[in-house]
């Protein structure tokens, strides 16, 4: 891993890539592993910023980006640029809120947004067809939007952690999620043809408001799936 200030960022060269600065406080300590390869096939860009306070330059053809423990308490409208991501984490920040911006990410696979402050999600989540991993742990969430249910290719959803009281209608839709983890949240019952999930495997809704027999009920409605309660 190599170190870089910002004189050195602005001395990389680019002429197949456009670079999008911002002004920012705290430059050193940036870390990027692997930028592109020669044959621009594998074009990623991993950002370790242990001081960093803000998004700092972003290289339109990358694919993976890391900013996980940032302490990030927004994110720049110029992710929006970022139209190749496939894998984005933005874990362990402060974030209050997400931009409309990210909805435009539509190549995203992965997308990380556990230990931030979003007690809500943007309705152009709805977007972001290509998602089979979302980790929304630990997020405030009090409410799923009834738009997560378009995400018909996800696979693991990771809602642990929230203030969740229920899920939203149409929840069944989700029929390619094979892990569902719900644990420690306020929820009573599941949506009306839950059981209709058979890809579903592994279930996690211990410290929630189910009723033993209520479990059992489900146990018996869903024998393919562990369910933990």
């Amino acid at each position: 891993m190599m170190r870089i200030t910002k004189d050195d960022l602005l001395e990389m060269p680019c002429e197949d890539y456009n670079w999008v600065f911002d002004e920012y406080e705290n430059l050193t300590d940036m870390g990027i592993v692997k930028m592109f390869d020669k044959d621009h096939e594998k074009s990623w860009l991993w950002l370790y910023c242990p001081k960093l306070r803000k998004s700092r330059v972003f290289c339109e053809s990358i694919i993976f980006l890391d900013l996980s423990d940032n302490q990030l308490p927004a994110l720049p409208e110029a992710i929006a640029k970022l139209t190749n991501l496939t894998y984005l984490d933005l874990s362990y920040n402060r974030l209050p809120a997400l931009p409309e911006a990210i909805t435009k990410l539509t190549n995203l696979t992965y997308l990380d947004l556990s230990y931030n402050r979003l007690p809500a999600l943007p309705k152009g989540i709805k977007k972001l067809t290509n998602l089979t991993s979302v980790n929304l742990a630990a997020t405030r969430l009090t409410e799923l939007p009834e738009e997560i249910t378009k995400l018909t290719n996800l696979k693991k959803l990771y809602l642990d952690y929230n203030q969740l009281t229920e899920l939203p209608e149409g929840f069944e839709k989700l029929t390619n999620l094979t892990s569902l983890d719900l644990l420690y949240n306020d929820i009573t019952d599941l949506p009306k043809g839950f059981e209709k999930l058979t890809n579903l495997t592994s279930l996690d809704i211990r410290y929630n408001q189910f009723s033993d027999s209520y479990i059992d009920a489900l146990r018996a409605k869903m024998p393919w799936c562990d369910i933990v309660g």
